[in-house]
């Protein structure tokens, strides 16, 4: 990803390895925590004929 290859060039603080991963949680993260928070309520939404 983009992401962790910034944090690995960046200049300031934690670069290198160190900020790879944490731009790489840190854009991979939400979209997680979106798709397990959803998760529970794919079947009653996929049941329905509308949706």
């Amino acid at each position: 990803m983009v992401a962790a290859y910034l944090g690995a060039l960046m200049g300031t603080g934690p670069d290198g390895l160190l900020g790879a991963a944490i731009c790489l949680v840190a854009i991979s993260l939400p979209g997680f925590l979106l798709l397990l928070g959803a998760l529970p309520f794919w079947d009653s939404v996929r049941k329905r004929p509308m949706a």
